[in-house]
C-alpha cells in the first residue's frame, strides 16, 4: 500500500511541480510587491512541510522493509525455543524413569545441565517473544493478531509448566 500511494501514484511528483509553480508565482508577484515577505514565507512554510512528509515517508518505507526481516528473526527464535523445550523436557522425563541405567543417567544428566545453563537466556527469549509480537501485530488486523497470538500462548503456558519439573529436577539431582 506505501509504495502504491507513495511511489507509483504519482503524488510525489504532482507535489512537487505544485511547489515549483508556487515558486514561480512567488517570485512573480514578489515583483509586484517587493516588501511585502507573506508570499515567500507561506512558500517556504509549504516546502518545509513538503521535506519532513518526504522524510517521514521514506522512514515509514524503511520500517515497512524491516517488518519480513523481524517476522523471520522472531519465527527463528520461537523455533529455537520451542527445540530448546522439547529437549528439556525429554531430559526431565528421562531422569524421572526409574528403570535406566547408572550410565544413561550419567549421560542424561550431563545433556540437563548443560540446557540448564542456558535457562536465564531462555528466560530472556520469553520476554523477548512476547514483546516482538507485541510489536509485530501492531500492523496485522485483529484476526491475523489473535491468531499469532494463540500460536504463542501454548509455548509460553508449556514454558510456564516446564519451570517448575526443571526446578525440581535441579534438586533432585544435586
Amino acid at each position: 500500500k506505501h509504495k502504491v500511494l507513495f511511489q507509483e501514484s504519482g503524488l510525489g511528483p504532482t507535489c512537487q511541480q505544485c511547489l515549483e509553480e508556487m515558486s514561480t508565482h512567488v517570485h512573480s508577484l514578489q515583483g509586484l510587491e517587493p516588501s511585502d515577505p507573506t508570499l515567500r514565507e507561506v512558500y517556504e512554510e509549504h516546502l518545509k512541510d513538503w521535506d519532513r512528509l518526504r522524510t517521514a515517508i521514506d522512514d515509514l518505507r524503511r520500517q515497512l522493509e524491516e517488518v519480513p526481516e523481524k517476522w523471520s528473526q522472531y519465527n527463528a527464535r520461537l523455533s529455537e525455543f520451542i527445540r530448546w523445550m522439547d529437549g528439556m523436557e525429554e531430559t526431565v522425563h528421562t531422569l524421572q524413569e526409574e528403570t535406566i541405567s547408572t550410565h544413561e543417567f550419567k549421560s542424561t544428566l550431563a545433556k540437563f545441565q548443560d540446557l540448564v545453563k542456558n535457562i536465564e537466556r531462555h528466560r530472556e527469549d520469553a520476554k523477548w517473544l512476547i514483546h516482538t509480537l507485541d510489536d509485530l501485530t501492531a500492523g496485522l488486523s485483529e484476526q491475523e493478531a489473535s491468531a499469532e497470538q494463540q500460536r504463542l500462548d501454548p509455548v509460553l503456558e508449556r514454558y510456564k509448566h516446564l519451570m517448575p519439573a526443571i526446578e525440581i529436577t535441579v534438586t533432585q539431582s544435586s
